[in-house]
């Protein structure tokens, strides 16, 4: 496992997308209603999530979208 820094701050973001994803579709499917709001609620978590496997791909060249698999070796 690496230790670098932007390891590090990968590892951040990655967990943060996917934690806001999970929280976001959790209120959804509590709600038990469907309304557009709603829709929209998930498509900007999606969004966002691939807005920060973007960042992690330009910082260490891994997406990212599973913040509990490894960042794999570039040699």
């Amino acid at each position: 496992m690496k230790k670098g820094v932007w390891d590090r701050v990968s590892n951040v973001l990655a967990w943060f997308g996917f934690g806001i994803t999970v929280v976001t579709i959790l209120i959804v499917i509590m709600k038990w209603r469907f309304t557009y709001s709603f829709l929209l609620m998930v498509i900007f978590a999606l969004g966002f999530q691939g807005f920060l496997a973007t960042i992690n791909y330009l910082m260490v060249g891994s997406l990212r979208l599973l913040p509990w698999r490894d960042i794999e070796d570039q040699e």
